[in-house]
């Protein structure tokens, strides 16, 4: 119930017993205007409200343990590092482009990015240069996982502040190594 817009006497008549309604409905009528309405009573129904409120306190959300966010536009890759990643202990999180990277980041504790370079609406290269003028992000250690091989794509990664880059095909054990390793370096208590 949002509001109460008057009080009017009229004839009540029971729900059916096929209807299971709460305890403050008392019936039902037909208004003036050839309407049905539900006839409530609204000293009871506050007064539960209100032991309700005193009963109960909201229990504080739980906080989301610390993820590795795996940003990859391919679905199977997606799937495939979801499944090891869980595998090996990490909580995970998936997004297939860096504008929701960049959001995920900002929403929840990000542990490791695992970063493929293209992507749809915003490439690894921009999410790296993004995530590094946002001084709440930057320490947030960066994995690439991409299938350019090249040394010009390596290293302007790793200028925009990857912590490491690996090429595809990439072995799960060195992949697993890999985030391991930079957990270490970056955040020595979250590894699992």
């Amino acid at each position: 119930m949002e509001e109460l817009i008057g009080e009017q006497e009229l004839v009540t008549r029971p729900l059916s017993t096929f209807f299971k309604a709460p305890a403050f409905v008392h019936g039902w009528s037909v208004l003036s205007h050839g309407q049905l309405a539900l006839v409530i009573d609204a000293v009871d129904l506050i007064e539960r409200h209100l032991q309700a409120d005193t009963l109960s306190p909201p229990l504080p959300a739980e906080p989301l343990p610390p993820a590795i966010l795996v940003v990859e536009d391919s679905i199977t890759v997606q799937q495939h590092l979801n499944r090891i990643l869980k595998q090996a202990g990490y909580p995970v999180c998936l997004v297939s482009d860096g504008q929701a990277a960049l959001a995920q980041l900002r929403q929840r504790p990000i542990q490791l990015v695992v970063c493929d370079l293209e992507m749809p609406y915003m490439d690894g290269f921009e999410l790296l240069r993004q995530k590094q003028q946002d001084l709440d992000l930057r320490e947030i250690p960066v994995v690439m996982l991409t299938s350019y091989s090249g040394d010009t794509e390596r290293q302007r990664a790793l200028d925009l502040g990857a912590s490491a880059y690996l090429t595809k095909p990439c072995q799960d054990p060195k992949l697993l190594q890999t985030i391991a390793t930079v957990l270490e370096t970056f955040s020595p208590s979250i590894a699992p």
